[in-house]
């Protein structure tokens, strides 16, 4: 979603998490709100173009995701139909019941 650093998060740099590329910056987000999928993440990013290179993320019961990103194109316009779902033969959908 969209979010507001400042206004979200207090930040702070970090050292840069093993297996994401050198010379990149890390920073670390605490939201200032508790999150229901994560306690904090850390943001990597290229300080000269301010892409995105990586992310950490750290759940309440410690599990880590980390996610390295390369060969990133922006606004390449892609078409709704590269989005369709095609639900596999022999697969039960299971919808959530909404929660009350």
């Amino acid at each position: 979603g969209k979010g507001n650093l400042t206004r979200d998060f207090t930040a702070c740099l970090v050292e840069l998490p093993a297996g994401m590329a050198a010379g990149s910056k890390a920073l670390k987000l605490v939201p200032k709100t508790r999150q229901q999928d994560y306690d904090w993440l850390v943001l990597v990013v290229d300080p000269a173009t301010l892409e995105i290179r990586g992310l950490v993320t750290i759940d309440a019961q410690g599990g880590k995701s980390s996610f390295s990103f390369t060969n990133l194109k922006q606004n390449v316009g892609l078409a709704d139909k590269d989005f369709a779902f095609k639900i596999p033969r022999g697969v039960d959908v299971v919808s959530a019941s909404p929660r009350s």
